[in-house]
């Protein structure tokens, strides 16, 4: 519960400038290219903004780009971009990971100004649903493939909110929500020591 309420105070507030709020602030702006990633492979650089994937139109949607990529693993797709002014198409074979497609790029983030009371509600919903899946998937892959080398304790918990809270409130409170999320999901499985 304290998850939905700290989004929706944060989407009612306006999303941050931070990677905790990606995709919902990010662009469709390549703001890094991952060295040997399909992107790099196939000239893609900083500054280049995907508008078209296989002649589908972006919008400047960052999370229809992201489904987008997904769903075309080790598959040739023709990216439209915009540089410096112009237009041209790129073709490029995506990469794979864990049945997925990957671009290898990351994109610029904005701040996105408040939404309404009642859009908020919705937006904080479907965001804090989104990352309660996200999480869920994580941990099964956890389990799954046994690698278990990106858990922190009760102290790396704390140097991250110390991070969080000097990165401002609405981060803060979104790390929060997020680290709520995680300890429901942990606290729902048949683990001794979790009781």
């Amino acid at each position: 519960l304290f998850a939905y309420v700290a989004i929706i105070c944060v989407c009612w507030a306006g999303l941050p400038q931070s990677p905790l709020a990606y995709p919902e602030n990010g662009t469709t702006t390549i703001k890094t290219v991952i060295e040997n990633s399909a992107a790099a492979k196939y000239g893609l650089q900083t500054g280049d903004t995907v508008i078209a994937f296989n002649n589908e139109q972006i919008n400047g949607d960052p999370q229809k780009l992201i489904t987008l990529i997904r769903s075309h693993p080790n598959q040739s797709v023709i990216l439209r971009i915009q540089r410096a002014n112009e237009e041209q198409n790129i073709s490029v074979t995506l990469d794979e990971q864990q049945s997925m497609g990957v671009l290898g790029v990351g994109y610029n983030l904005t701040e996105v100004s408040g939404y309404s009371f009642f859009d908020a509600i919705k937006k904080g919903i479907q965001m804090t649903n989104d990352r309660i899946i996200g999480t869920a998937q994580a941990l099964k892959g956890m389990f799954s493939q046994r690698d278990f080398g990106g858990l922190v304790g009760p102290i790396g918990i704390i140097s991250i909110a110390s991070s969080g809270a000097a990165a401002g409130f609405k981060v803060l409170l979104l790390l929060l929500a997020i680290i709520s999320i995680n300890l429901a999901l942990l606290n729902l499985l048949p683990i001794p020591i979790m009781d």
